[in-house]
């Protein structure tokens, strides 16, 4: 073991139980039997004793430059006790392990032996073992140090390291710049990121804005061709739905204000400029009278006032006392012609009359009754109508009724099919009627139509209170 390391073990000796000792080392050294009396009385054999096989560092031997350590020897056979071990251990081995050690970070160590004798050291520094007692910080020469410390396995050696405070804050400020430059650089990389995100998600809402500004200027309905699960699928859904609800709603509209037109057009048969017609009617009522053409010039006065209502354009401001105007005029004009061949009774609530009514809704009922009835019967034909509120004063009734014989079938299915076929324009006056209520008003407010060989009943309503606006049931 010497020979293999000389530069760390300086001796060994073995001794036994009988006071004999073996020896190897330098002959500077020899221990001669009453040496070995002299060790079992001293403090170190008792620690060595006690330790019972673990290592035991000693004092230390200035005349040699060692430390000495001890422990006690087992024989092999029975682990009884044999003797003690006793080797010298150079200090310059351990000088020369403390010398080794990195200083970079301002680092000192220091290494003092039980008697607080300071056993190594690289720092330099003029202190010794009372300048650490019970302290964490130290000044020397105007330089400041935490202090740290444990004691040596084994041994009652204490290890002491001195941090240099500089050191440690200029690591904190490195490590500190570091943290500011790794926080820099994830906020960037977030913003960066949510910068992305919200232009990848906010993309389908930026294109349904511009399809909403597209369809708003040019009007023209575009629908978004976007499909999806999230909330902007539904948005999208939710606006391809109204865009469909739009079209068709614009679609009644335009069949409404069609089917009006047309209903005008029937009433007319062709367009006249109506100051020339009710200058000439004004013109025969007033020969008319001059020659005691009484008739005439009642005939005359009656068509002047329908064609007045017929060429109005205030429909929206149009109630049942202009519709009844303009039936007045049209029924003393068939009176004029059928004479005793047609029964007219009219009996009207005077206070629904300023309730608001669609154009020509009443007429044409009237009109049915005597030109489909007259020609083909050979008693006279009795027509009465009244318009009155219902019960609940919800909305205003109005019923026609003949004693005609009644509105073949296949008539019937056309008013039937009416109601379906939003798309198919009626010429016809009853299912003009029939289509313009369920256009105003909703699917339940057609025409109710009971006939038979014995005559016919037509009825239909419209809502007193209708300040919600038109309502589009088909």
């Amino acid at each position: 073991m010497i020979i293999n390391h000389s530069d760390i073990v300086y001796s060994i000796n073995l001794y036994t139980n009988t006071g004999m000792f073996f020896y190897e080392g330098p002959s500077l050294i020899w221990l001669k039997s009453s040496d070995f009396s002299e060790l079992v009385q001293s403090s170190f054999y008792k620690e060595i004793m006690a330790g019972d096989g673990k290592m035991v560092v000693g004092p230390y031997d200035p005349a040699t430059g060692t430390y000495v350590i001890g422990r006690t020897v087992k024989l092999m056979d029975d682990l009884s006790r044999f003797g003690i071990l006793i080797m010298h251990v150079r200090f310059s081995a351990v000088q020369a392990y403390y010398k080794e050690i990195d200083t970079t970070m301002n680092s000192k160590i220091l290494l003092f032996d039980q008697t607080q004798t300071m056993m190594g050291s690289n720092s330099g520094l003029p202190v010794t073992f009372s300048d650490f007692d019970q302290k964490r910080e130290l000044s020397i020469n105007n330089a400041k140090y935490l202090i740290s410390s444990e004691t040596v396995p084994s041994t009652n050696w204490k290890l002491i390291k001195l941090t240099s405070f500089q050191s440690i804050l200029e690591s904190t400020q490195v490590m500190k710049q570091a943290t500011f430059l790794i926080i820099a650089v994830y906020f960037t990389f977030f913003i960066l990121l949510s910068i992305f995100i919200s232009k990848w998600l906010s993309r389908p809402l930026n294109l349904l804005t511009k399809l909403m500004k597209k369809s708003l200027e040019e009007r023209f309905l575009i629908k978004f061709p976007f499909d999806g699960t999230d909330e902007i699928g539904q948005l999208s859904r939710s606006y391809n739905q109204m865009m469909d609800e739009i079209n068709e709603l614009i679609n009644k509209e335009y069949r409404l204000n069609l089917l009006n037109k047309e209903m005008e057009l029937s009433a007319l048969q062709a367009q006249i400029n109506p100051h020339f017609i009710y200058n000439t009617l004004d013109t025969i009522n007033w020969a008319s009278r001059v020659n005691g053409m009484v008739e005439v010039a009642q005939l005359s006065e009656s068509l002047g006032r329908l064609l007045r209502v017929s060429f109005r354009n205030e429909d929206k401001n149009y109630c049942i006392k202009d519709e009844m105007e303009y039936v007045s005029s049209y029924l003393a004009i068939q009176k004029y012609r059928f004479e005793e061949r047609i029964q007219i009774t009219l009996e009207v609530d005077p206070s629904v009359l300023d309730i608001p009514i669609p154009k020509l809704v009443v007429q044409p009922l009237l009109e049915n009754a005597i030109v489909h009835n007259v020609d083909q019967s050979d008693f006279p034909i009795s027509i009465s109508m009244y318009i009155h509120a219902d019960d609940d004063r919800t909305h205003v009734v109005v019923n026609v009724r003949d004693n005609g014989g009644g509105i073949p079938d296949e008539y019937m299915d056309l008013l039937h099919r009416a109601g379906s076929d939003p798309h198919q324009h009626y010429p016809h006056g009853m299912l003009n009627v029939h289509r313009r209520l369920m256009l105003n008003y909703g699917a339940n407010y057609g025409l109710q139509v009971t006939t038979s060989p014995d005559g016919t009943a037509i009825s239909f309503r419209v809502p007193i209170d209708n300040t919600g606006g038109t309502q589009y049931g088909i």
